[in-house]
């Protein structure tokens, strides 16, 4: 509310120039014709692009943010610092988020929503341009604590165990089908080519894109999750209900950490805390003693929390 006019004006004037500027056009139009539209329109010219600051080094900021007001609902999000759009393990990155929490068939949905039932919502996603791994959830205001928790499993079961080759399979089809039903529509042909010309390192075609799908490996993802799921990484975001202790109760729950370890990994051996496997993520509070949660069991998916 505070932004002056003027400088949301200056802004546009610098930045959006031809010479900063990507037209993409996809359909049945011949290739000077676009030019020439393009020309019309837009203009020519070479000027100045202007230079952007580099984002801030991730993880930045408060490691806990706990807003609070009256709802029914409250929000969470966790956050990770994660790679860049142009990185060698980004398709790695995009499958550990198709399992994770993209769809009702990850993980996160169908753990902690419908076998668990402590979330109205639950998902997870990627912010390429800034590097960062997340995941939000509307819960029950009584169910912020378990509903965090739920989600501190799921991050230590990608960083410890290898994904099932059924389930990454089945990942790999749901990315790889998306891609393809995108590009029925020449809208999407023209937004995959411009957007890979204006962010991106090079443009893929479809059919590239698709071999770096299937490609990725098992360990590639688990290698991802060991570099990325680091307790020093975690950021928490909760809006819930007013309460005095909320700061202090919520700065020591966020930890993916082996029992007893740091929860920082090997990079040669994935999810592992000097020599023994993480098999556990703990989240402890600042005036009891500290509760871990233990690998969700198959037999009993409720049971997640025992006591240290």
């Amino acid at each position: 509310r505070g932004l002056p006019e003027a400088t949301i004006r200056d802004f546009w004037r610098r930045t959006y120039r031809p010479a900063n500027t990507v037209i993409a056009v996809a359909g049945d139009l011949p290739h000077k014709e676009a030019l020439d539209l393009a020309a019309t329109a837009f203009g020519t010219g070479n000027g100045v692009v202007p230079g952007f600051a580099p984002a801030p080094a991730l993880p930045a900021g408060e490691r806990v943010l706990v807003g609070k007001r009256q709802s029914s609902q409250a929000q969470l999000v966790v956050g990770l610092p994660a790679l860049h759009r142009d990185h060698p393990d980004a398709w790695a990155l995009a499958l550990l988020n198709a399992v994770l929490g993209d769809g009702m068939s990850s993980r996160l949905f169908l753990s902690v929503r419908e076998e668990l039932g402590i979330a109205y919502d639950i998902s997870s996603g990627l912010v390429d341009y800034a590097g960062a791994l997340e995941i939000s959830a509307g819960v029950d205001p009584a169910s912020l604590k378990p509903a965090l928790q739920a989600i501190l499993v799921e991050l230590a079961r990608l960083r410890d165990e290898p994904i099932p080759a059924v389930e990454l399979e089945k990942a790999k089809r749901y990315l790889s089908g998306g891609l393809e039903l995108r590009m029925d529509e020449t809208r999407h042909v023209a937004s995959w080519i411009g957007g890979q010309e204006a962010l991106h390192d090079r443009v893929l075609t479809v059919d590239q894109a698709l071999e770096r799908i299937a490609a990725v490996t098992a360990t590639d993802v688990q290698r991802v999750a060991g570099d990325l799921m680091r307790d020093e990484g975690l950021r928490l975001t909760a809006r819930a209900l007013e309460r005095d202790d909320d700061d202090a109760r919520y700065h020591g729950r966020i930890r993916v950490a082996a029992g007893g370890g740091s929860g920082t990994t090997s990079k040669g051996t994935p999810g592992t805390t000097g020599a023994a496997p993480a098999k556990a993520a703990t989240a402890s509070t600042t005036s009891a003693a500290p509760a871990q949660i233990a690998p969700r069991s198959r037999r009993n998916p409720a049971r997640c929390i025992s006591a240290a």
